[in-house]
């Protein structure tokens, strides 16, 4: 199975160009999320080298203040762009949890900075007493240079799940415990 997995990594970490899903933080996070049980005990083998890439990665495309963004332009040219456009919601979502996933240490200040980035980014959008994040952009891609896709879920519940597996890896290691060990620490 890691075999097949190991396509969406190309030779500098990142998730293959032809991915059928939307951009490279979403790509590399469920690539480590797929690739993560599998990792051997100790953090070593092949598996967990290509976690750790997807993770090396993932953290190079964490933009200044805190989050995560790409644009669908980055399909339209030779060499995407990496990281390039303004972060977004479930791009941060999604990149917390590839990095929570792969066992990064909930303190560590890439995770803090985006949790950071999500916190200061909620708000109340239509006056109801609820929160969420506005979220513009498209984040899907139905044919490359064809069509693009908004989803208009993807901005509450990424992050919402992200925020979530930080909870809870927060408290797995205030337990000192390991809920299932941390894969690459």
């Amino acid at each position: 199975m890691a075999d097949r997995l190991h396509i969406w990594f190309n030779a500098r970490g990142g998730p293959s160009h032809a991915s059928s899903v939307s951009l490279q933080v979403l790509g590399t996070s469920l690539a480590i999320s797929a690739l993560a049980p599998y990792v051997e005990k100790g953090g070593r083998g092949p598996v967990a080298e290509m976690v750790q890439q997807g993770v090396e990665f993932i953290k190079t495309l964490q933009h200044r203040d805190g989050g995560w963004g790409e644009t669908v332009a980055s399909y339209d040219l030779p060499a995407p762009p990496k990281g390039q456009g303004i972060s977004l919601p479930s791009s941060t979502g999604w990149a917390l949890m590839g990095l929570i996933v792969a066992g990064i240490d909930p303190m560590e200040s890439v995770v803090q900075q985006g949790v950071n980035w999500l916190v200061r980014g909620q708000t109340d959008l239509d006056g109801s007493g609820g929160a969420s994040w506005p979220e513009r952009h498209f984040t899907g891609v139905g044919f490359v240079g064809k069509v693009y896709l908004g989803y208009g879920f993807y901005r509450h519940y990424f992050p919402m799940l992200a925020l979530g597996k930080y909870k809870r890896a927060l408290t797995t290691a205030s337990r000192g415990g390991d809920e299932k060990a941390a894969v690459l620490n």
